[in-house]
């Protein structure tokens, strides 16, 4: 008897023919004991000078990557023919952040790790972490906040707005290796947000401007609050009291850690704050004017 191992290449996704089958044939033979009297046939087992089929690498095809680079050496016992397949998938996979409407085998979704690529080919290649839902799409989130600038005491509540973002990923199958593209999005800037209004305090900006953000990365913006009025002392008063302020030379921010913020103009510093007068008496010859002393 001979058996035929037959090793084909197939298309994972298309089911149709990558490379032609290659074949290997093993010839067996057995012996057979005969009863005469009941003329009954007993078999010996099958036997060969060698029962293993050699390993087959698999065939090449540009653009596309085998789930295996070679189909192992085969023990075949039983003199049965065998038939092995290698499936061919795209070298690198494009994973969409959505799942893609139909059903287009070349349009993939987000797969979780360990998803195989052909799930009719459980023991073939597998996606990698990092294709999932949430590795292909994010939410960046923009937070106004609104702080008085001398106690850090919230004057409002936050103002929040969000952005979704979708990227796509290429899987190389041969290697897991995963590449992204760009975070993209139907519009990429958040909207101005106007300062919230609180009475005897002034904000450093009136308007927090519309922002740019390519990166899909939270961003946290503060409006600073001061008191409407400040009252100017002509010395560096003692302590720490924040709403104690002493002479300012101009340009100086009202806070310090807010050098964005509003600046003290001319006219509060430690000269336009003190003077001195001086009295003088002269002693003079009301005769004559010459100084007496």
């Amino acid at each position: 008897q001979t058996a035929t191992e037959t090793v084909r290449f197939i298309n994972g996704d298309t089911g149709a023919t990558v490379a032609p089958s290659k074949t290997a044939t093993i010839t067996y033979h057995r012996t057979a004991t005969v009863d005469v009297a009941t003329v009954t046939v007993t078999y010996g087992a099958w036997e060969t000078d060698n029962n293993t089929f050699a390993a087959v690498p698999a065939a090449t095809k540009a653009g596309l990557t085998p789930d295996q680079t070679e189909v192992p050496a085969l023990v075949d016992d039983t003199a049965a023919d065998v038939t092995l397949t290698v499936y061919y998938y795209p070298a690198t996979i494009t994973v969409n952040p959505q799942t893609p409407a139909g059903d287009d085998p070349s349009q993939v979704g987000p797969q979780d790790p360990g998803t195989p690529v052909d799930p009719e080919n459980t023991d073939g290649p597998k996606y990698p972490a990092g294709v999932d839902t949430a590795s292909l799409n994010r939410t960046a989130t923009e937070t106004v906040r609104f702080i008085n600038g001398d106690t850090g005491a919230t004057v409002a509540p936050s103002k929040t707005a969000t952005i979704t973002y979708h990227r796509t990923a290429s899987v190389d199958v041969a290697t897991g290796t995963v590449t992204y593209g760009a975070w993209e999005t139907d519009n990429n800037t958040f909207a101005a947000v106007p300062a919230a209004t609180k009475a005897g305090l002034t904000p450093d900006q009136t308007e927090v401007p519309a922002l740019v953000d390519d990166t899909a990365a939270d961003v946290t913006l503060t409006v600073y609050y001061y008191p409407a009025t400040i009252t100017v002392n002509p010395q560096t008063p003692a302590g720490d009291d924040p709403s104690q302020v002493g002479p300012q030379d101009p340009g100086t921010p009202v806070d310090p850690e807010n050098t964005d913020g509003p600046k003290y103009p001319a006219g509060v510093d430690t000269d336009s704050l003190n003077r001195t007068a001086t009295e003088t008496v002269r002693f003079i010859n009301g005769y004559t004017g010459a100084t007496v002393a």
